[in-house]
């Protein structure tokens, strides 16, 4: 598929990927001749980081097949307890309560997530930034008051935003505040790297053909076609149609968009996906699909170019290898 038409349809018709029920579309690539062979198992709808998720497995046989959806189901487990922000006991929540203290050493996986999250930063000028957490908490709050923040709320948030404040020692494995205030939400990226490590547990399943982890929207595959289909963001209301599908074989995909998350002030729908370096939401765009070579690269490229827009997103998607 030619990158540019890719990312342009994107942009311009994609909100979130559906996959039956959630999993109506996934279904179309998922029928009995799959075209490997193989026993088909599936999880069925699971409830993870708040959303809901699906894993599906092809395998030589149901023994091999179950302890994949097993080994990925408590991998799931396994990287909600470090990089949740909902969990006051999660790695990551220490890190937000004593990293403007001191240094805070943290498991590889931890660091692994920061470090990619700085690389986009720096890729994308500041547009994916996971210290935006002042500015949402702000906007949040706006909304419940019904009244748009006022300028000189937007610039006290932002002196606690910018991806340089996160101070990563490589050597020590260690993460570190600037000032105290800045606070981490690795919202946009986090459920990317989770499916990565799910689909990475069922890889390592001897006997496995195939594999694909969806969570809220971020899906992850391997070893054959997926059809993944791609919802129309100008539908409104509770329903969803999909208006668009996609074959992946190996890679992530992953979804930004503003038509179902969103704060509400007067009679104006603002989007959750704020500009870091505004303090305003972004709304240069209704929704944004990124297919790359991992489900975390996808997850914040969607999101970055959410805020970039389009001219300046396409240039950001056109200079990364295995990236649509």
């Amino acid at each position: 598929m030619n990158r540019r038409w890719s990312i342009l349809l994107g942009v311009l018709i994609v909100a979130g990927v559906l996959i039956a029920g959630f999993w109506r579309s996934y279904e179309l690539g998922a029928q009995k001749n799959n075209g490997i062979g193989g026993v088909e198992l599936d999880s069925g709808t699971i409830i993870a980081l708040g959303t809901l998720g699906h894993i599906k497995v092809i395998a030589d046989d149901e023994v091999s097949g179950l302890r994949a959806l097993q080994l990925a189901r408590e991998e799931l487990k396994r990287m909600d307890k470090l990089v949740s922000t909902y969990r006051s006991d999660s790695e990551l929540a220490r890190v937000n309560r004593f990293a403007w203290q001191k240094p805070v050493r943290v498991s590889p996986e931890v660091f692994e997530l920061l470090e990619k999250a700085q690389m986009y930063s720096g890729l994308s000028g500041g547009a994916f930034d996971i210290t935006v957490t002042p500015l949402i908490k702000l906007w949040k709050k706006a909304g419940k008051e019904n009244r748009l923040p006022d300028k000189s709320e937007i610039e006290r948030a932002k002196k606690y935003v910018g991806y340089e404040k996160v101070i990563l020692d490589k050597k020590s494995r260690t993460v570190r505040f600037a000032p105290k205030g800045v606070e981490l939400n690795v919202d946009a990226i986090a459920k990317g790297y989770i499916v990565d490590k799910m689909v990475e547990a069922i890889r390592k399943v001897k006997g496995i053909r195939a594999g694909l982890v969806e969570i809220g929207g971020e899906v992850g595959c391997f070893g054959r076609d997926w059809i993944i289909g791609i919802e129309n963001p100008f539908v409104v209301g509770n329903g969803r149609e999909v208006s668009w599908r996609i074959k992946v074989r190996d890679g992530g995909v992953a979804t930004s968009g503003n038509y179902r998350r969103y704060v509400q002030i007067g009679a104006k729908r603002y989007s959750h996906i704020i500009d870091p370096r505004t303090g305003w939401p972004a709304d240069k765009l209704p929704g944004v699909t990124v297919i790359a070579k991992t489900v975390a690269d996808a997850d914040a490229l969607a999101t970055a170019v959410s805020v970039m827009g389009v001219k300046k997103g396409l240039a950001l998607i056109n200079s990364l290898d295995g990236t649509k």
